[in-house]
């Protein structure tokens, strides 16, 4: 929250042409693959929460939902996983490979929609889990957004 106590107010909107895939390096050999991520330089906050999503039926989805405040930074381990975001105005779908991510500030709309049964994807947010940072309808998502501009 904000001092005006409305969330995302005064501070500014995350738009979608500022996103792009970070893809980090991966070493494979016989043995398998390595995937190394420094967290210091590749995540620009400390994290506070982890977790993963695996064992999604091909073709399913998840999310579907923004966050008031917690910005998560999505890899997949493995599999496909495509992001479909928004921000209100645009929208836009990610791929995500092994050792890709996608960073998803405050107030985007996420959905994944795991494309393989072997896909696994490892989110690491900023903040800890609060019910009640997240938003579930997107009427309630477009509204929050237009308040906070």
């Amino acid at each position: 929250m904000s001092e005006t106590g409305a969330p995302g107010a005064g501070r500014a909107l995350a738009r979608l042409h500022d996103h792009s895939v970070a893809k980090h390096r991966v070493f494979a050999d016989p043995r398998g693959a390595l995937v190394p991520i420094e967290v210091a330089t590749a995540i620009p906050y400390a994290v506070a929460r982890l977790f993963w999503v695996a064992d999604v039926p091909a073709g399913q989805q998840r999310g579907a939902h923004a966050h008031h405040t917690c910005s998560q930074y999505l890899i997949c381990v493995s599999g496909l996983v495509l992001i479909e975001v928004q921000d209100g105005t645009d929208q836009r779908v990610f791929d995500l490979r092994p050792g890709e991510a996608l960073l998803v500030p405050p107030l985007i709309w996420a959905t994944e929609r795991y494309m393989t049964v072997d896909a696994v994807l490892l989110v690491l947010c900023d903040k800890p889990y609060a019910a009640e940072d997240y938003i579930h309808s997107i009427a309630e998502f477009g509204a929050v957004r237009a308040g906070s501009r």
